[in-house]
């Protein structure tokens, strides 16, 4: 049985440089290696893209960042941390992953293991 990992991340959109390379490298590897890797990401619309057979990234629908580099969305505390049906419960609830991983310091480094402790997934924090 191969475990799933889902891992959350602001810093990811079409021009984005090293963190979008780095998850690129890791759904192409989750596919070589038949490991399930699910990248969570904020866009313009809520979707769904397949990346092979193996990855998939959700794309939550969030406003872009109003000062220094508007290309980027961000995923804000009230649209995902909360108690209610948000679309990253949704999304965890229907993935049941073994483990969550955030990444980039301005998704909040408290915010992810905070809400998977709520809601009962396993969270690894990391920088």
């Amino acid at each position: 049985m191969s475990i799933k990992t889902l891992h959350i991340t602001n810093s990811y959109h079409p021009a984005s440089g090293g963190i979008r390379t780095f998850y690129n490298a890791l759904l192409e590897a989750a596919n070589h290696h038949r490991r399930f890797v699910r990248l969570v990401v904020p866009g313009p619309a809520t979707s769904i893209e397949e990346v092979g057979d193996f990855g998939r990234i959700y794309y939550v629908a969030a406003p872009r960042v109003p000062v220094i580099d508007s290309r980027y969305r961000w995923m804000l505390p009230h649209l995902y941390a909360w108690r209610y049906d948000s679309p990253l419960r949704r999304i965890l609830t229907a993935e049941r992953p073994d483990l969550v991983a955030k990444s980039a310091t301005n998704f909040g480094s408290s915010i992810c293991p905070a809400f998977c402790a709520a809601a009962g997934f396993p969270a690894c924090p990391f920088r």
